[in-house]
């Protein structure tokens, strides 16, 4: 009996460890293939044949079908939104980051920004029946046809025949990968790659603090392989716009390049285009096609500034913080902070400001951050959030000196995204912005 009894608590223990085990395989079994199914979901969608399939924001899911395009909010219900779409067939489609659907059809593309209407945008295309669509990170546009090739649209709107080296130009499909090149699927030739040639960007690009503009400095080397008159160069944002206007050019031979400035802001990538002619307005895709994307480098704003002294350096250059005032910033003892006039600062850094009379009010935007303060509150709002500008000392506020508004300096630079520093021994203030 003794033996049957340890042999039962032996076997209890060992069951134990052994079910977990077992419950684990079975959970893993549960999530095998062999358990999935497929489940219709057609409720509303008529034609039966479905071209093409594209996912925008909150996964809605657009088909493009041989009765136009559905849309299904749930992933089981379909609504037809074909007000402005005048083919019923839809080959391709494709979504942007701005959630703007592409079209493609035997009759050209039709685009929808709002998810229900349509809008031909064909101009350029040579060739309507497009079969395929593809979009890159920075939005641009590229559509696969049968019989014309690949076309490009940088707009979203016009578009540009970009054949050059493709010997078949029935493109079935195409993809880009994460570096923006471009695959053509062609029918019967196998499969073809878009490659630019690459010229130097400009590699510097100097910050000229006293007027808020950055210089360009151009690179004498390229690696071209083609003969081209110069080099057109163009800005662009990060959500891929581009402006349709130089804001410099580089001549081939002499590598010189206009005297023009770009102005600081969301703007940071520069376009580099090449153009056979005198002229960037007769640059021509793709036979001379040079796209070079390169941030601005900017060097770090360095704002120096000292109590009762009426200028301050940016990056060494010496100016007046309050140009004929004489203002100069303060101490204020029981707070142990600085209070200054701001705006030459903020201005400085390349940001805005604004006085509203009426609220008393003082409005500061730099590079997406918006701070708002009023004289003798001692709460701000960044960005929308109400903060105290000293959370250990609700004293310290904007004030009135002389005339003048002062606001908090540290509070303020910090909340641009600057370091500052206080030197004791010489009594300096530092601000450091490192874009």
């Amino acid at each position: 009996m003794k033996r049957i009894l340890i042999g039962l608590i032996i076997f209890t223990m060992m069951a134990l460890f052994v079910v977990p085990s077992v419950l684990s395989q079975t959970n893993i079994s549960q999530a095998d293939s062999s358990s999935c199914h497929w489940e219709e979901i057609n409720n509303g969608l008529y034609g039966g044949v479905v071209y093409s399939l594209a996912i925008g924001s909150n996964n809605t899911v657009y088909a493009g079908t041989n009765g136009g395009v559905f849309k299904s909010t749930d992933g089981t219900n379909w609504t037809a939104i074909n007000s402005g779409l005048t083919v019923a067939k839809v080959y391709s489609l494709a979504i942007d980051s701005r959630d703007t659907v592409y079209a493609g059809t035997y009759d050209g593309i039709f685009k929808s920004t709002n998810g229900t209407n349509w809008t031909e945008i064909n101009s350029g295309l040579t060739n309507t029946d497009v079969y395929s669509l593809a979009i890159d990170s920075r939005d641009t546009v590229y559509v696969g046809t049968w019989g014309g090739g690949v076309f490009k649209s940088t707009n979203g709107t016009n578009w540009t025949e970009i054949n050059n080296g493709l010997t078949n130009i029935v493109v079935r499909s195409l993809a880009i990968d994460s570096h923006d090149t471009v695959y053509a699927g062609t029918y019967g030739s196998g499969v073809f790659k878009y490659i630019c040639f690459l010229i130097a960007a400009p590699q510097n690009l100097q910050a000229n603090t006293s007027n808020s503009s950055v210089t360009l400095s151009w690179s004498s080397s390229t690696q071209s392989t083609y003969p081209v008159a110069g080099y057109a160069i163009y800005k662009g944002t990060s959500s891929g716009e581009e402006s349709t206007t130089p804001i410099a050019t580089v001549d081939a031979n002499t590598n010189s390049y206009t005297d023009k400035n770009v102005e600081l802001g969301t703007t940071y990538y520069y376009i580099v285009k090449a153009f056979d002619n005198q002229s960037p307005a007769n640059y021509s895709e793709p036979s001379n096609e040079v796209m070079a994307v390169c941030k601005k480098l900017v060097q770090e704003i360095i704002i120096m500034l000292w109590p009762d002294n009426p200028t301050m350096t940016v990056n060494g250059v010496s100016q007046e913080i309050d140009p004929g005032r004489d203002t100069k910033p303060i101490i204020i003892p029981e707070w142990g902070r600085t209070v200054v006039p701001i705006r030459a600062i903020v201005e400085a850094l390349g940001g805005t400001i604004e006085w509203d009379g009426t609220e008393r009010k003082v409005t500061i935007n730099f590079k997406g951050t918006v701070i708002e303060l009023w004289i003798d509150n001692p709460k701000a709002r960044i960005n929308g959030n109400a903060v105290y500008i000293d959370p250990d000392n609700h004293g310290v506020k904007p004030i009135i000196v002389n005339s003048r508004t002062m606001l908090p300096l540290r509070f303020v630079a910090e909340s641009l995204g600057c370091d500052v520093g206080w030197d004791n021994a010489t009594r300096t203030i530092t601000i450091t912005y490192q874009p």
